[in-house]
């Protein structure tokens, strides 16, 4: 009791004595020495201060070492959004490339369509009208049935040398000479250019002429050639006062 006054008095601290520990201290102690006792330096006052240090120069290292690690995560992040952008640039430019690329196709067919439909027009504007032997059959019997009539087929004096016009009306002629329409002469009248085929009666016409016209313009129609009815005129280049005039013009 003297000994633990004087400690106390002396400010000195009192650890207890191995044998006035309790067996569960004695225990606690030897085992924590057993659990340390395999870590370097750990029982040598030198190796204890080495390894002291070298741990916290390596925590100084690893400090350094995060912060340089987190520089490069984040530029490596930032060159990957760079790629990416690019990458969907670049996309985006063979896309709009193939888009042009398809537009130009597109316009290219177009094209070619419009100029093979303009060919095509004027393909059909000089081409010759001719009328198949299948047409001419059918006309022919049409208008044989209705009786001879004094009729006449012209073409306008500007037309004389049109290679399409001209020669049709000279198988028109001939067709109504054989159904006795006619003498098949091919007239120069002084009149405009019509469209189609425009069949005009005389100033005198009379009842026989004016049905032999609804059936010329009938018998037309049914083989699919364009034609009208004109008015009545006086004589412009058609020799004798035919009853009924055919007057051939371009094609529609």
């Amino acid at each position: 009791m003297r000994t633990l006054s004087r400690h106390i008095a002396f400010g000195i601290k009192w650890q207890k004595s191995d044998s006035d520990q309790t067996p569960y201290a004695k225990r606690k102690h030897h085992f924590k020495d057993c659990h340390m006792a395999w870590i370097p330096g750990w029982d040598s006052i030198e190796s204890a201060g080495w390894w002291s240090g070298f741990y916290f120069w390596l925590s100084i290292v690893s400090l350094i070492g995060l912060g340089a690690f987190e520089v490069a995560s984040h530029r490596y992040g930032e060159r990957r959004d760079e790629l990416a952008e690019k990458q969907h640039i670049a996309e985006k430019l063979a896309h709009d490339t193939e888009i042009a690329r398809l537009n130009l196709e597109t316009a290219r067919v177009q094209e070619r369509a419009s100029t093979a439909e303009l060919d095509l027009a004027k393909l059909k504007l000089t081409a010759a009208r001719v009328l198949t032997p299948a047409q001419q059959e059918e006309l022919r019997l049409a208008l044989a049935s209705f009786g001879p009539i004094d009729a006449a087929v012209g073409v306008p004096i500007r037309e004389q040398a049109n290679p399409e016009i001209k020669p049709f009306a000279e198988q028109i002629a001939l067709l109504l000479q054989s159904a006795g329409w006619g003498n098949g002469v091919l007239y120069s009248v002084q009149q405009e250019t019509p469209v189609g085929v425009v069949v005009i009666p005389s100033l005198a016409e009379n009842q026989r002429a004016s049905d032999s016209i609804d059936l010329l313009l009938k018998a037309l129609g049914t083989i699919e050639i364009a034609a009208s009815k004109g008015r009545p005129t006086g004589q412009t280049g058609w020799g004798i006062e035919p009853s009924v005039r055919i007057l051939i013009g371009r094609k529609l």
